[in-house]
């Protein structure tokens, strides 16, 4: 194959290329409450007003590196430029108002320390509450000293990071990070700025209460706070601090002054006005993770990396296609995971694979997986691969896993030579936002509860499902889907559960389910689906609850349900149907509820009920009937609140039970007619003539025959009918009065 034919055959619909066109889309829908700043195109800190897109740059190379989304920050400190008012230990904070501070303007504050033996560590301290996840940021310039810690506490109690700010070395300015007390040190890091400013950061725990602190350190290996006796010449600038409490990464510089200040989160969407189509498309990110949806595209961010690129192709592409476009070499498959409790470690406990598969951790470590844990240096955003060196699959297989399931927000494009075993690979990755991955599944037969639990997933991609043949609870609870696409499912025998509260769907697919005998939940709860395929059902025996609570459906197509014998619930909550079409239900037994609550349907077929045993509240609730057919209930046995709450209905047929043959159980007509308010005598008589007819004796139990009906029509000739039933163990109730 030619790289030529790895390329998509098409042009994207829609290409949001934010890192070359600096510009948002006008079709985008953005919004943020309040102002933010971002690293221009000169590698300055700049501020854009309340609602403007921010478009970062690298501060060093000045490279365009896309649109930057944030989640909402506050800066807790309450003036991050004039540190005059902090407490000062040992030292003083003179203003240079000629030195030239981030943002390119003039003024920024020293920290000059006093000479002699310091008694508090030479640094300035601002106090404040400490929690668990505790981020503490500031730039920082060489004046006559370089050795500068962060971090936050006092003395006795603290965590701090040593940073080298000599200008223009090569080696790593992190020197290393110390603590006292019961603080916890989790990681640190930095990011050179024009005129030798770097922006430097500690993040950890601790109980401590004398707040943010930045101080000189003695010299390159001293980590903690300490005291050590200083020239009195011995001096930095500090600009910009931030205090950012109960997270564990720094985010874009939030300045204060008099008060503490919160960032607004970002919000960035397109709706889809025909510009993709919703049904067959592919979402291209860069980085991975970047964007998902589909009837709306929702620019969710790739953690703390801005967005380059998102492209939507009108097609489903190959994985080989989408690795092309986004110029992935490399055989891992990567996936974003965010650590932000105090054990920094991911683990695939329960993962299986026939060969070998290698992770790459994404800090240096490379290893082959096992199911041990690895820990991290950091908490925040990473991004961990995985190769599969030998064996026919690797089956992650997350399985709800209670400590690890909420660490993954996004799966990358995989390469050709992974081979994904779905089963419960995914189930409970509750914070998982994008899944790029045309994953190869071929030659997978069970994809149970693979995607289960996954409620903020707004896209799923076009996998390979063509040999599969259970489809368990795949993508229950996946409540932010809009679309779906049409994947093969022409081997799949079981659909139980398969898009249960999927209740953001608004279209389905036509897929293949011939095979399909089983639909129990399949999808129940999708509330928003307006309209449903004509999906051959001819084989599946089970529809129980199948389309509960599908309460936007206004229709039904004419299914083959003719093999069905399960219909209980079915329909249940189908709130909008205003029709129901002439379905083969002949060999159905249990219609228990089937179309309870259908309120808004005025008229019903004459379906094949002949083989119906169970009746108990398949009309229940349906307000809006005013008549009812003549169908064969000569099976039946539980007629409970069959009719019940069917306020509407005046007309019952007659002769309805005169074949009935089976033999009643326990409460049988209990309530059956309760609440139909607006049955004419005429119908009472049908009734109770009818089940007279039948010579039906009463059960052992739950006797009564209840009847509710308009009064106004006058009084049912019912006496010979009720003494005969009476005499076979029945009781009558006609609008609350026993007969």
């Amino acid at each position: 194959m030619t790289i030529k034919q790895l390329y998509p055959t098409q042009h994207p619909a829609l290409d949001l290329n934010f890192a070359r066109q600096k510009r948002l889309d006008p079709r985008i829908t953005f919004t943020r409450g309040s102002t933010a700043t971002y690293v221009g195109s000169d590698g300055l800190i700049k501020t854009a007003a309340s609602g403007e897109a921010r478009f970062d740059h690298d501060p060093v190379t000045e490279e365009s590196l896309g649109l930057l989304i944030e989640e909402d920050r506050r800066n807790l400190l309450t003036e991050s430029e004039d540190v005059s008012g902090y407490t000062r230990a040992d030292m003083t904070t003179p203003l240079d108002s000629s030195a030239v501070n981030p943002t390119g303007s003039l003024g920024s504050y020293k920290i000059l320390a006093n000479s002699g033996l310091s008694t508090n560590g030479i640094r300035i301290y601002k106090s404040a509450s400490a929690s668990n996840n505790i981020v503490v940021s500031a730039f920082v310039k060489k004046s006559t000293h370089r050795y500068v810690y962060v971090g936050f506490g006092g003395t006795s109690n603290h965590f701090t990071a040593l940073f080298d700010i000599e200008p223009g070395i090569t080696s790593d300015r992190l020197l290393g990070q110390g603590t006292a007390g019961s603080s916890t040190n989790v990681s640190a890091g930095y990011q050179d700025f024009p005129n030798d400013w770097i922006r430097i950061w500690a993040v950890g725990t601790t109980t401590g209460s004398s707040g943010p602190t930045v101080g000189l350190s003695e010299d390159a290996s001293t980590f903690t706070i300490n005291n050590w006796t200083a020239a009195g010449t011995e001096e930095i600038y500090v600009w910009g601090l931030q205090y950012e409490n109960g997270v564990v990464f720094p985010t874009s510089y939030i300045p204060t002054s008099g008060s503490a200040v919160t960032r607004a989160a970002e919000v960035a969407s397109l709706t889809n006005s025909n510009i993709y189509d919703t049904n067959s498309f592919t979402i291209l990110n860069e980085p991975f993770g970047s964007a998902a949806g589909s009837s709306s595209l929702s620019l969710i961010g790739a953690g703390e990396t801005p967005i380059k690129r998102t492209a939507v192709y009108n097609q489903d592409l190959t994985q080989a296609q989408i690795n092309t476009s986004v110029d992935k070499t490399d055989e891992f498959w990567r996936w974003r995971i965010l650590l932000k409790s105090t054990a920094e470690n991911f683990r695939l406990a329960d993962f299986t694979t026939d060969g070998q598969v290698t992770v790459d951790w994404g800090d240096g470590t490379v290893e082959t997986l096992t199911t041990d844990a690895h820990t991290f240096n950091r908490r925040g955003y990473h991004e961990v691969g995985f190769r599969l060196d030998s064996g026919t699959y690797f089956r992650p297989n997350i399985n709800s896993n209670t400590t690890h399931k909420d660490k993954v927000v996004a799966i990358g494009p995989a390469p050709e030579s992974m081979k994904l075993s779905a089963n419960r690979g995914f189930y409970g990755c509750s914070k998982l936002e994008a899944f790029d991955a045309t994953v190869d599944t071929t030659g997978e037969t069970i994809f149970s509860y693979a995607w289960r639990g996954c409620p903020i997933l707004t896209s799923f991609p076009l996998i390979d499902t063509s040999s599969g043949t259970t489809f368990i609870s795949t993508w229950t609870n996946c409540s932010s889907l809009t679309s779906f696409p049409l994947i093969d499912t022409s081997s799949g025998t079981r659909f139980d559960e398969a898009w249960r509260n999927c209740s953001s769907l608004t279209s389905f697919p036509s897929i293949d389910t011939s095979s399909g005998t089983d639909f129990y939940l399949a999808w129940k709860n999708c509330s928003s689906l307006t309209s449903f395929p004509s999906i051959d059902t001819s084989s599946g025996t089970t529809f129980r609850e199948a389309w509960y609570n599908c309460s936007s459906l206004t229709s039904f197509p004419l299914l083959n349900t003719s093999s069905g014998t399960n219909f209980n619930s079915a329909w249940y909550d189908c709130s909008s149907l205003t029709s129901f079409p002439l379905i083969d239900t002949s060999s159905g037994t249990n219609f228990n509820a089937a179309w309870r609550n259908c309120s808004n349907l005025t008229s019903f077929p004459s379906i094949d009920t002949s083989s119906g045993a169970n009746f108990q509240s398949a009309w229940d609730g349906c307000s809006s009937l005013t008549n009812f057919p003549l169908i064969d209930t000569s099976n039946g046995n539980n007629f409970k609140f069959t009719w019940r709450n069917c306020s509407s209905l005046t007309s019952f047929p007659a002769n309805f039970f005169d074949s009935w043959a089976n033999t009643p159980v326990n409460n049988c007509f209990v309530d059956a007619w309760e609440g139909c308010s607006s049955l004419t005598k005429t119908s009472v008589q049908r009734i109770l003539n009818s089940i007279d007819t039948s010579g039906q004796s009463a059960p052992a139990s739950g006797v009564d025959i209840t009847i509710d009906y308009d009064a106004g029509t006058g009084t049912p000739s019912v006496a010979t009918a009720v003494t005969n039933l009476k005499s076979r163990g029945w009781t009558i109730t006609l609008n609350g009065v026993a007969q």
